[in-house]
């Protein structure tokens, strides 16, 4: 019988193509698509079904990757427990069966519903009635990786026609696929309309038929656009006309290379590998750019062929960090360099390539002679080195019960490993304390620990405070004092003897029958015209006092004549509080101290900064290191130069979560469009005003959104603050050698 072949759909890409259909005739083979990978994660965790429908608690559908739960069992096509591997029907092909090869289903007896689970590969039928192979590639707690093709059309016979290929497309690039006719939707598919890498790896587009237009046919890129430089093929295969259901004639492809990145971010630095027992540990300075997402690290056995390895905490290829422990063959020399990638998927330069071979790992030899003595409050340790060769350092463990023993950390570095042979240890006085030591490699293997010692260290008197001061203001005595050099102090006792009394007495906290005060200062009311004599005394965790420390006195006075702050703003924030109060005139004013009590007004503790000096000079403040959701009390005290204090209002406010708002997205700014990207709390992105074009750096602190500007020629800070809908920001800038502020607003467009 003579086959007629009726003009079918053109295929343009570019140029208009005309093709011809194929004759429907049946096809006893059945066809098989690419291989895709595949994750069944968590496993099922039952026994599946001996009788029934295995899938009744769900699975996984191969065409979706999603995995199903119970009830949605029609959607499943493949189940898999720790033992047992399941679906409508299966058969093991056994291991070295191929998964693309085409079968004739007629040739296969003993369809089961369930196999024993092993590295195999199992034919089976899908939730449609379709056919799909499935190769087991790798069986761990908790979680299977496989490999599997699903029946497709048979492929149209004949070469493949090429179209001319595309140089510098974008990275986002949506190709559009016109035919001459409607084209049938059910055949648009990634098995039919798909896009390679380099490598022949498939890339994960959308395809789909023009919702506005069925002649045509798009391709969306990935969902985070083609990698810059590189070069991708498009395949157009067995489309059918939406009418008759006839395929095109003949397949198409077309080569397509992506623009080069325009801005490369820098590469991390300093990157080191050792080698340890089957791993490497690698280790870098990150990239000083600020809108690094990670970075890809590359090996190669021999220096030439690179392979990009796979983080496996997160089943990608991105490392987010900068130390990473890889799985190595002892012995065999091994090639690695590291990019950074940003948050626009452009990637650096690469580092220099270094090398390191893993060698098995060797415990080393445990230190001699350990020694442990009391000495007042704290411990003598020493011990001899260990005699090999390979050590990096040693490692204290200590324990109060003997049983219990955790490493001591080193106030040099705090780390673990001691690279000395004697440690002074304290903050264990009048405890029983139980230690042995370990000799640590470098790859951080321990030797056998030495013999465990015991030593109870003496209970001594603590050193007292020193610097105590007294500062009168109306009605109140201001004293304050430099905390005990012991390190085991719990708190302080203020003694006090008041002008015509005889002995000193110890005074309690205001509001309690407390008398530990755990600041370093404290307001006394006392009568104006009164002197007072004060001394204080430290007290250490296992209540021993210091002797006290030197007598001060100090005579409160009427401030009438002296202006008292007034608080007007505190602003709370994620563990911070902004406080802010009006500014005083007045020649003899040296400045203000500020005072904070958290939860209760009964233990204000008067502030100190990184200089050690608790006088601020300035009308504002801001109070860091707080607890989130935590009410504080506040007041501000005026100091003059005879040194009378006048003390404000007291206020509270409550510090807020820590959260941060998204600011990504496009804006309609008074200075052009914004596009902004945000990762954490950083915030990247770019503007363009007339002929200008800028760049935006900051960072996210609640709705706030401070950094800056960057354009030709000029630079200098932002503080944009959002609106509580997030449809809006008002802001305000200033260029980099001026004070004025000016405004810079924006609305959301998406």
């Amino acid at each position: 019988m003579r086959k007629i072949l009726y003009p079918l759909l053109a295929l343009v890409v570019i140029l208009q193509l005309v093709v011809s259909p194929l004759s429907a005739s049946a096809a006893e083979q059945v066809y098989f698509t690419e291989p895709e990978e595949g994750k069944y994660e968590p496993l099922h965790p039952y026994t599946l079904n001996w009788t029934g429908n295995v899938l009744v608690d769900g699975g996984y559908n191969l065409s979706t990757k999603v995995l199903h739960g119970r009830g949605q069992g029609n959607l499943a096509d493949i189940v898999i427990t720790d033992e047992e591997i399941g679906a409508n029907a299966i058969i093991d092909l056994g291991p070295n069966a191929s998964l693309t090869t085409t079968i004739n289903p007629d040739q296969y007896r003993g369809w089961k519903t369930y196999v024993p689970l092993r590295y195999s590969t199992y034919l089976i039928k899908t939730h449609d009635n379709k056919y799909a192979k499935v190769k087991i590639t790798d069986i761990q707690p908790g979680r299977v990786y496989f490999q599997y093709v699903m029946e497709t059309d048979a492929p149209v016979q004949g070469s493949w026609k090429e179209f001319s290929e595309k140089y510098q497309v974008p990275r986002n690039k949506e190709w559009r696929i016109n035919f001459s006719r409607e084209v049938d939707a059910t055949s648009v598919h990634t098995q039919n309309v798909y896009v390679t890498s380099e490598s022949g790896s498939r890339v994960n587009v959308l395809v789909k038929v023009d919702p506005n237009n069925s002649k045509t046919v798009l391709v969306h890129p990935p969902s985070n656009g083609y990698e810059y430089g590189k070069s991708y093929t498009l395949y157009v295969q067995n489309i059918k006309e939406k009418e008759t259901s006839k395929l095109i004639k003949e397949n198409v492809k077309m080569k397509f290379t992506i623009e080069q990145s325009p801005v490369q971010p820098k590469p991390p630095t300093n990157i080191v590998a050792t080698g340890g027992n089957d791993s490497i540990n690698i280790s870098w300075t990150n990239s000083p750019d600020n809108n690094i997402k990670g970075y890809y690290i590359y090996t190669s056995t021999d220096n030439t062929n690179f392979t990009r390895l796979i983080n496996t905490v997160n089943n990608s290829y991105l490392f987010n960090g900068s130390n990473f422990t890889i799985k190595a063959t002892n012995g065999q020399k091994l090639y690695i360099y590291i990019v950074a990638v940003d948050l626009f998927d452009r990637v650096s330069i690469k580092t220099d390539v270094i090398t390191v071979t893993p060698i098995a790992d060797i415990a080393p030899n445990p230190p001699r002679n350990i020694i442990a003595s009391p000495y007042g409050d704290e411990i003598d340790v020493s011990w001899d080195d260990s005699t090999s060769s390979n050590v990096d350092g040693y490692r204290i463990y200590i324990s109060t019960d003997g049983v219990n023993f955790k490493p001591l950390r080193n106030s040099e570095d705090a780390s673990d490993i001691f690279r000395g042979n004697y440690v002074i240890i304290d903050g264990y006085s009048g405890k029983t304390v139980y230690l042995y030591v370990v000799a640590v490699n470098k790859n951080g293997t321990e030797s056998a620990k030495t013999t465990t010692l015991t030593v109870k260290p003496g209970e001594t008197q603590p050193n007292p405070p020193s610097n105590l001061k007294a500062i009168p203001g109306d009605g109140v005595i201001d004293l304050s004092w430099s905390s005990s050099t012991s390190s085991n102090i719990s708190g302080y006792y203020v003694y006090a003897r008041y002008d015509g009394e005889i002995n000193f007495r110890k005074l309690t906290i205001s509001g309690s029958n407390n008398n530990l005060f755990t600041g370093n200062s404290v307001k006394i009311p006392v009568t104006n015209g009164q002197k007072v004599f004060f001394y204080v005394t430290a007290v250490n965790t296992n209540g021993k006092e210091s002797s006290s420390s030197f007598v001060v006195s100090a005579t409160a006075t009427s401030s009438s004549s002296y202006t008292a702050p007034v608080i007007h703003t505190t602003t709370p924030g994620n563990g911070t509080i902004k406080i802010e109060w009006f500014e005083i005139y007045d020649p003899n004013l040296l400045g203000y101290y500020v005072y904070l009590s958290e939860g209760s007004t009964n233990n204000f503790k008067r502030l100190t900064y990184s200089d050690g000096n608790p006088l601020v000079i300035s009308t504002e403040q801001l109070i860091d290191s707080l607890k989130n959701g935590t009410k504080y009390y506040l007041y501000v005290s005026a100091v003059y130069k005879n040194n009378q204090i006048v003390d404000s209002n007291i206020v509270s406010t409550t510090t807020t979560t820590g959260t941060y708002t998204d600011w990504s997205g496009t804006w309609s700014t008074d200075y052009g469009t914004m596009q902004l990207k945000q990762l954490g709390y950083t915030v990247v992105g770019t503007y363009k005003y007339g002929s200008v074009e800028g760049t935006i750096t900051g960072t996210v602190d609640g709705y706030t959104l401070k950094g800056k500007f960057s354009e030709p020629g000029n630079t200098g800070d932002i503080e944009f603050m959002m609106t509580t809908d997030k449809t809006e920001f008002l802001g305000k800038y200033r260029n980099q050698y001026q004070t004025i502020w000016a405004p810079w607003d924006g609305e959301r467009i998406y």
